[in-house]
């Protein structure tokens, strides 16, 4: 069984625009991005998504992504940033790693960042409510 490591450390929120100065909400989130033990011609990208209540309840109202970075020799570590604009206040935000082998995000099962693929470790996750 090989094992990967996948590190998403901490989530910094850099800006939240007022809606009444740009009649949206513009975040930019730059996450910190550790990860190794790779497969050879792999990638990395992080995804942010916002929801409208808290907890990742109600309507989903932003989704982005960072650029997609190569990992060569099997590692990566840096800042991926993720810009998203919602039209209405977000309540909550979530972001994760995803790591690519061609089209498939092998680090996730069906997708699902919650459930990471077995012999994948560390935090691939990190959510909060927003203010």
């Amino acid at each position: 069984m090989r094992t990967c490591v996948c590190l998403l450390t901490t989530l910094l929120l850099v800006s939240a625009m007022s809606a009444a100065a740009f009649a949206d909400y513009a975040y930019t989130f730059q996450v910190p991005v550790s990860v190794s033990n790779l497969p050879a011609g792999s990638s990395v990208q992080v995804e942010c998504n916002m929801w409208a209540g808290p907890n990742h309840t109600g309507a989903q109202v932003a989704a982005g992504t960072s650029t997609t970075i190569a990992a060569p020799n099997g590692s990566y570590s840096g800042t991926l940033t993720v810009k998203d604009t919602a039209t209405t206040a977000p309540g909550s935000y979530a972001c994760w790693v995803m790591v690519w082998l061609g089209n498939s995000a092998i680090n996730l099962t069906n997708g699902n960042p919650p459930g990471p693929a077995p012999s994948w470790t560390g935090t691939m996750v990190i959510s909060a409510n927003l203010p």
